[in-house]
């Protein structure tokens, strides 16, 4: 292989976990039908990343040069490696189909790469020009017969994402010396068998949680979930448990994946104790859980119907529905038989589970283990029965199509009503690669934003430049049309261009992005002898969504505004999902973080959200916002103007105001008659008085009547302005007639006031209890000498003079 600048260094001793899914190619270099043409290749650049919490940080720069300081790195690190090469006109003329060339990979003690299967090589992100795949510690790839219709090479790469498996000094020889690379050794936590206990489990770990990860250089994903881990470290810390019955776990897989029936696992854990008797974050063995045959739903049966049958199972079972995944538990609980699965149950024949205990780590203290035969036993309290699992299953990726994230959900249910879920993304990758060419009498355009993505959609045409100096539409020899299009890779094509000079128009720019840069000019030349074509770059620099306020004026006619106590709503014309919203703060009320993705026009509709007291009523006026965005070409921002307007799209004056009438409901009146009886005499006017007095929230109001000749006298009739309860005594005032024996019942009135749909008032009146309307009418009796009592009146240590 041909160098550039420099002799190519054997690169980093790295790992990378390829990750690919590709149709099966004609791969020739491992059988030699082709030439080796590796020194015919030209190597640009080697740049090496180390990727952490989605950032590239650079270990090799674009010069082939070691960063200084030294990114700390260790082993099981992901890292991404780059290379870019080309072949010249001079040497891919010697090039045929079926030549290959490769690539020397570091030591296999250091490195473990896989790909399985050829990958394709495309050119100009549309033609395969070859494949490629990793072998023997190389990187082999082998042209096919496209190679022979193109005149040069360039901008070839390829970008492959890995990780390290080893850690030290690792050397790296160049023309230059050696470059030194340290790799500190990994920091994994303790699996199965390992640490000593004394560290808690993490909250975290306690959850309901699923997660997932690729296989490296394979087109499968594995999916791990562990199910009431909370209630084992209830069980642990013999703590009282939440039993769940009839537990099932439900998981729809996503399109694109398939379900590798082989490779379910349901497992138990066993996790050490720590000191302090709580679930420590070691477990010494995982016992795998028998779940016989999986189960299919029978011919007819309706996905409910065959939920509901693996729900209801009492132990294990794993039953498929297409592509949905449901497991059945039966109940996890500390009464017994739960669902027949015990720790001693899951012991292979000549274990006990005593034994896998006291064979554990030293680093386990005696008095852990002893405590640990405890808890998993017969005597801890699930009475040994398995409360927590972990399940484990592999999804084959079938989607060929691209790189692809997959989100993946899955759900447990217990009891009727109770559930829990999680959700977990993996985002299956491949190795990357590509390579570019361009014919004599073509024009190609590759259309990218400012952080090298690709951009499709875009509109284009070519002037050629006349007689007089003036550039005009020009038609390529091609029956293309005028006007073209880029694809999905950002390319657009001119072909059999005439000897002249051009110059490219963008006829539809992009939205969302800034002013165009044309790399290397917006003007180019064909000649007649020309061996190559002309390659440009179109970029454009990505415009940030701008995010804007508006603001209006809230009135309330009939008492003081609150804060908070009014909504607004901001909807976009275009997009009722759009929404956002504000309360007021006083008199004024804004709405923030309006988001503008591009220039443009904008129009919203601005209403007040009506309430719910029917005591107010609501503005229902409709303002418009029109919002209207531009891109500044010096900063490459958007710049927002923003309009108010009335429902007709006239402009107004100010803000929008929202003014709202408070309306106060009329007053209710109740009023209380009183009979008074006197017997054995005869009633005189004014003789007795009685009392009306509030109670609790009426304290301050006490009222006086007195009967007439007649018997008959009411109070001042009670009024009420407001919703509330109001509780009061009645009561007659006794007098100082010895003869007289006055009535000391005591009436209890509770008035109960509330606000109807017709925003009125109405009141609902028990007296001891019992429901009464207005007027209430309350009766007492006095006796006179030595009259009988009568009635129906029960009066205890009664003496009558």
């Amino acid at each position: 292989m041909r160098k550039k600048h420099k002799k190519l260094s054997l690169f980093l001793v790295i790992i990378m976990m390829i990750n690919i899914f590709i149709p099966f190619s004609n791969i020739r270099a491992d059988n030699n039908i082709g030439e080796n043409v590796t020194d015919k290749i030209t190597l640009e650049k080697t740049i090496l990343y180390l990727l952490q919490d989605g950032n590239k940080i650079p270990i090799i720069d674009e010069n082939g040069n070691k960063v200084e300081p030294q990114p700390e790195i260790k082993n099981g690190d992901t890292i991404k490696i780059r290379f870019e090469w080309s072949v010249s006109k001079e040497n891919l003329k010697d090039i045929k189909n079926e030549d290959y060339f490769t690539i020397d990979l570091p030591d296999s003690n250091f490195v473990d790469m896989k790909i399985d299967e050829p990958q394709d090589l495309i050119c100009d992100g549309e033609f395969k020009i070859g494949t490629f795949i990793i072998k023997d510690g190389k990187i082999i790839t082998t042209f096919n017969e496209e190679v022979e219709k193109k005149i040069e090479l360039k901008n070839g790469y390829f970008e492959i994402e890995g990780y390290l498996i080893s850690d030290g000094d690792l050397i790296i020889s160049t023309e230059e010396g050696e470059i030194t690379i340290k790799v500190d050794p990994k920091t994994d936590p303790p699996g199965p068998g390992h640490g000593d206990g004394k560290n808690p489990i993490s909250e975290d770990k306690l959850k309901f949680t699923k997660d997932g990860r690729q296989y490296q250089g394979k087109n499968k994903l594995n999916w791990h979930i562990n199910i009431n881990y909370d209630q084992l470290a209830n069980m642990i810390a013999s703590k009282k448990i939440t039993n769940k019955y009839n537990m099932i776990f439900e998981d729809e897989i996503t399109d694109g994946l398939e379900i590798d029936e082989k490779s379910f696992n349901i497992s138990t854990p066993l996790f050490v104790p720590t000191p302090e008797k709580t679930m420590s974050d070691t477990s010494i063995t995982y016992r795998t859980v028998k779940t016989g045959e999986i189960l299919r739903p029978n011919p007819e049966e309706k996905y409910e119907d065959f939920y509901n049958r693996i729900k209801g199972t009492s132990t294990p079972v794993i039953g498929i529905f297409d592509k949905t995944i449901l497991i059945g538990f039966g109940s996890l609980t500390d009464e017994e038989p739960g669902n027949g699965i015990t720790y001693d149950g899951l012991m292979d024949e000549g274990e006990s589970l005593n034994n896998i205990i006291d064979t554990a780590s030293d680093l386990i203290s005696q008095e852990q283990k002893d405590y640990m035969k405890i808890v998993y036993s017969k005597e801890g309290i699930s009475k040994g029965q398995v409360l927590a699992y972990d399940i484990s299953f592999d999804t084959i990726v079938t989607d060929k199509a691209t790189d692809k994230k997959y989100v993946n959900k899955a759900t447990i249910r217990w009891n009727e009503k109770d559930e829990d879920s999680s959700e977990w993304e993996i985002e299956f990758k491949k190795a990357e690669s590509g390579v570019e060419s361009v014919d004599p009498g073509e024009l190609r355009i590759k259309k990218l934003d400012n952080e090298n993505n690709t951009i499709s959609g875009v509109v284009f045409k070519i002037q050629k430049q006349n007689e007089e100096g003036k550039y005009i539409d020009y038609e390529p020899l091609d029956n293309g049309e005028l006007e073209r299009t880029t694809n999905e890779e950002g390319i657009v094509e001119f072909k059999k261009l005439e000897p002249g000079q051009y110059k490219i128009i963008e006829v539809k720019s992009p939205p969302g992005y800034g002013k165009a840069k044309y790399i290397p000019s917006e003007f180019f030349e064909i000649r007649k002898d020309d061996k190559v074509g002309v390659y440009v770059e179109v970029v454009n620099p990505i415009i940030k969504p701008a995010k804007v306020s508006i603001k209006g004026s809230k009135e309330l006619t009939g008492r003081d505004l609150e804060n908070n106590e009014f909504s607004f709503v901001l909807v976009n014309d275009e997009n009722d999902e759009e929404r956002y919203t504000g309360k007021n703060t006083g008199t004024s009320f804004s709405i923030t973080g309006i988001k503008i993705p591009k220039a443009g026009e904008y129009t919203y509709t601005l209403t007040e959200e009506k309430g719910r007291d029917p005591d107010i009523n609501y503005d229902e006026i409709i303002y418009k916002v029109k919002i209207t965005a531009s891109i500044n070409e010096e900063t490459n921002e958007l710049e927002t103007k923003i309009e108010y307007l009335n429902e007709n799209g006239e402009a107004i004056e100010g803000l929008p105001v929202f003014n709202n009438t408070y309306i106060e409901p009329q007053p209710i009146e109740v009023e209380i008659v009183i009979e008074k009886e006197l017997r054995g005499r005869k009633l005189k006017a004014n003789q007795f008085s009685f009392v009306l007095e509030g109670i609790e929230n009426t304290k301050d109001v006490r009222l006086i009547t007195r009967n007439d000749e007649y018997g008959f006298g009411s109070f001042e009739k009670l009024e009420f302005k407001e919703e509330g309860v109001y509780k009061y005594k009645i009561f007659e005032r006794k007098g100082k007639d010895s003869k007289i024996k006055y009535d000391d019942v005591i009436y209890e009135l509770e008035v109960k006031v509330e606000l109807n749909s017709d925003n009125k008032l109405v009141a609902k009146i028990c007296l001891n209890g019992s429901e009464t309307t207005s007027p209430v009418k309350v009766k007492f009796t006095n006796f006179y000498g030595s009259t009988t009592i009568e009635g129906n009146k029960k009066v205890e240590n009664i003496k009558v003079e």
